[in-house]
């Protein structure tokens, strides 16, 4: 995954950042999916949307990741660049 996140499609940290934001819209999505097919006696599928749900909720975790670092990157490389 890091380096799928740190290739040419990633350039800044606002990509990333929206891309969080999606990842986090899925992974409310599937929750709430988790709840309505338990609510429903229908476990086959609650396991399979609350796996689902762990692995987008891992996903956003690494993107969170990677965000940080590419904004501290960013900062860095503007810091450096009014140094000189």
């Amino acid at each position: 995954m890091h380096a799928r996140l740190s290739g040419r499609i990633f350039e800044n940290s606002r990509t990333l950042q929206n891309l969080q934001h999606l990842v986090g819209g899925l992974h409310n999505i599937l929750l709430v999916l988790v709840g309505v097919y338990f609510g429903k006696d229908n476990t086959s599928l609650g396991l399979v949307a609350a796996g689902l749900a762990f692995l987008v909720s891992r996903m956003s975790s690494e993107i969170s990741f990677q965000t940080s670092i590419k904004v501290v990157q960013e900062y860095s490389n503007h810091t450096n660049y009014k140094k000189n």
